[in-house]
């Protein structure tokens, strides 16, 4: 009687035990995020025109650089190139602290071209860093001044007005920044 107890005892607990695994793997697999695919129509390879337009973009910008390298040759004074991509020469220091990414600066500024035709002048120009108040290499060159510095910056036109150009620059244009900054 013993054995028949046991017997019947064993049978609804592998049962169970049977039903509850089942429940568990069904759970566990619906329950799974589906593999994100790609649409047919895309595929993880380069397109061959982005690879040829980088190839142009990066040929146009070192026909560029070339052009301000022989211009600085003809320059008094040393000019560096910054990580950025654009050239300057601090003319004076300045006095207190530089000009941070997260503040103001007031300055003046004089634009020219590479063939000496002033485009801009501004006796004082407010501008809040990151704001896109000014052009990139602009931006980026007033942050290596500090406050009552002068400097001159050569903006190549991809960090200036680019392809579009504005008012009086025209397309493609390098622009010669003579800069102090006020505050």
């Amino acid at each position: 009687m013993i054995s028949k107890f046991h017997n019947s005892f064993r049978q609804p607990t592998i049962l169970f035990l049977i039903f509850g695994c089942v429940i568990f793997l069904l759970l566990n697999v619906s329950c799974r995020k589906q593999t994100a695919q790609l649409p047919a129509n895309k595929t993880l390879e380069t397109d061959s025109t982005e690879i040829k337009l980088l190839e142009l973009n990066k040929r146009i910008t070192q026909l560029e650089d070339s052009a301000i390298v022989a211009f600085l040759a003809l320059q008094p004074g040393s000019y560096t190139k910054a990580n950025a991509g654009f050239w300057y020469h601090i003319q004076q220091t300045g006095g207190s602290g530089y000009v941070v990414d997260d503040s103001v600066a007031v300055f003046s500024y004089t634009a020219f071209t590479l063939e000496g035709t002033q485009v801009m002048h501004e006796e004082l120009k407010t501008i809040h860093f990151g704001k896109k108040e000014a052009v990139t290499g602009l931006e980026e060159g007033l942050k290596l001044l500090k406050h009552g510095g002068k400097a001159r910056f050569i903006v190549p036109w991809y960090l200036a007005y680019g392809s579009l150009g504005s008012g009086k620059i025209k397309p493609y244009t390098t622009l010669i920044y003579e800069v102090e900054v006020l505050e």
